[in-house]
């Protein structure tokens, strides 16, 4: 079994524990986070990293090397997914550096390293982002334990139910100095393919925002009021999407989803009352969003006057934009025609863990090419030759990292 065969068949057993049986779904603090982590434990263990699980839910796997005072090399990524989503994301930059790690001997390298699956990075249970990796960079403030999720749950009894203590998570913070974070990931783009090469080297991830918008209006009988005289929660969401696809069409490098809808009461035969819907909002630079959700403010204002409702836009989750630092590029690039691969750059539409890490640590992103560059789906698809290519590009780089 090569490299790229081990790194599929770890992918496929973790593949295997999910809550729906179509693509893969597991999300943060559920039982499948709990057999997922144990799984990946022992691969860790296996292949000399001690292993904890921190109050914030990351399985961190650690080698000190005999001057604990040299540099820290952090790689890794998320274990959680989306509903119904493809068993590559996040999860190759969890195993890949694991399978480098069986042809590499730990006591040879002149750095501390630590591989890390981020608890929660997909934002899914609880409508936000990078919960894991704040907890590592310090920035997991208090407000988040009150988050609930759909069944009610709030975060903090999410964590007890787990076995975690919450009010130990500021202890996660990392305090070494000199750190750096790589991380692998799936394009999820089209661009590696259409450049027929399997690595791609991120130069920049793009800024973005998440929202919960919320319409009040007054419900009425579906035949009996007039036109003119509704104040439909629906018409108001309606309009207002719309002119959200118009500002993304119009704006250069923006781009704009509305993932989530609901109406109520959710009868055929009667007027919303109440809209609520999500927007998630991207763009190279964060002027351009902020451009952007000034613009459907006021758009939201006029209607909702118009139609005699209120709004409340409330804001879940941002990232700014990423620039990915030299050194760490340069180590990429050296690494990528180590393996006889053309350094290929191009920048991340996504947002990743190293986003929220960038606050504490020099970081880069390797990707890898996925098929049609479909991911957040079941069918998610990275060739074996592809996924050996990546794991021998880790190696180089942990081979690599603080010579000279």
């Amino acid at each position: 079994m090569n490299l790229g065969e081990k790194c599929e068949s770890y992918l496929l057993e973790l593949a295997s524990i999910t809550e729906r049986r179509e693509g893969l779904t597991r999300l943060y603090l559920t039982k499948e986070h709990k057999r997922a982590l144990k799984t990946i434990q022992g691969w860790m263990e296996e292949v000399g990293l001690k292993t904890i699980v921190d109050d914030a839910g990351n399985l961190i796997g650690s080698h000190f090397c005999k001057d604990k005072n040299q540099p820290t090399l952090i790689m890794g990524s998320h274990q959680d997914s989306v509903i119904n989503g493809g068993i590559y994301d996040g999860m190759l930059g969890v195993v890949a550096p694991i399978i480098a790690l069986h042809e590499i001997d730990l006591n040879s390298l002149s750095y501390n390293l630590k591989i890390v699956a981020f608890g929660d990075e997909e934002g899914v249970r609880f409508k936000t982002t990078y919960l894991g990796s704040k907890a590592l960079t310090g920035n997991f403030s208090d407000e988040l334990l009150n988050i609930k999720d759909e069944n009610d749950i709030a975060l903090k009894e999410a964590l007890k139910i787990f076995g975690l203590n919450p009010a130990n998570i500021s202890e996660s913070k990392l305090v070494e100095e000199k750190l750096s974070y790589v991380e692998v990931h799936i394009e999820q783009g089209p661009v590696l393919e259409k450049e027929n090469t399997s690595v791609g080297i991120v130069k920049a991830i793009n800024a973005f925002q998440r929202y919960e918008i919320t319409i009040d209006g007054k419900a009425g009988h579906a035949g009996t009021t007039p036109m003119n005289m509704r104040q439909d929660a629906g018409v108001v969401m309606a309009e207002t999407a719309v002119f959200i696809k118009e500002i993304a069409e119009q704006t250069d490098g923006l781009v704009a989803t509305i993932g989530q809808a609901s109406l109520k009461p959710g009868a055929i035969n009667v007027i919303p009352d109440q809209s609520v819907f999500s927007l998630d909002i991207r763009a190279p630079e964060e002027i351009i969003i902020d451009r952007a959700i000034g613009k459907i403010k006021e758009k939201m204002k006029a209607v909702s006057y118009e139609c005699g409702v209120t709004y409340q836009m409330k804001r879940l989750a941002r990232g700014d934009a990423c620039i990915c630092n030299e050194n760490i590029i340069n180590l990429i690039k050296s690494s990528v025609e180590e393996n006889k691969i053309k350094p290929v750059y191009l920048n991340s539409g996504a947002g990743h863990d190293a986003q929220e890490m960038s606050n504490i640590a020099n970081v880069g992103m390797l990707f890898v090419r996925c098929k049609e560059g479909i991911s957040h789906h079941p069918d998610e698809y990275v060739k074996i030759t592809d996924l050996e290519s990546s794991v021998n590009v880790v190696q180089s780089i942990l081979k690599n990292y603080n010579k000279g």
